[in-house]
């Protein structure tokens, strides 16, 4: 008979954003980051209610344990912080990449906006910085 290993858990219960990555750590952990306008936990009370969506970071040990508390890493409200990345770059050591668009307005098919430029940082496994913001400013296209 089949024997339950683990059973579904939640980090950081509904989030009004979109997953960027989960990523293994070399402990056997996690570390999560993601865009979001706000937190509601289990209970379904706002934690953090943001008027533009901001880059957050979460680590979980070997088991699935949340070793500090979700860091909002950018508070900027005027700006959309998209696309969030995440890779290990060292032991408890992270490489975070996200894109920044102003006056970004969305419907059901598409969005459009300023594109501000595609930032890069370093962080620990506390969600603390490591390095001074890095941004690249051409867009995709200009790359080309």
């Amino acid at each position: 008979m089949p024997q339950l290993l683990a059973s579904e858990f939640s980090a950081a219960g509904y989030s009004a954003g979109t997953l960027g990555s989960l990523v293994a750590t070399s402990d056997g952990g996690f570390a999560v980051a993601w865009s979001s306008r706000g937190v509601k936990n289990s209970g379904g009370q706002t934690v953090a209610d943001r008027s533009a969506p901001d880059v957050a970071f979460v680590a979980l040990d070997s088991s699935y344990r949340i070793t500090h508390a979700q860091t909002w890493l950018t508070d900027t409200p005027d700006v959309e912080e998209l696309g969030v990345h995440l890779a290990q770059y060292g032991p408890g050591r992270f490489l975070l990449t996200w894109e920044a668009f102003g006056n970004l307005r969305c419907n059901a098919q598409t969005c459009e906006g300023t594109f501000q430029g595609t930032h890069a940082r370093l962080l620990d496994d506390t969600g603390s910085w490591l390095s001074a913001d890095e941004t690249i400013s051409a867009t995709p296209n200009e790359l080309e």
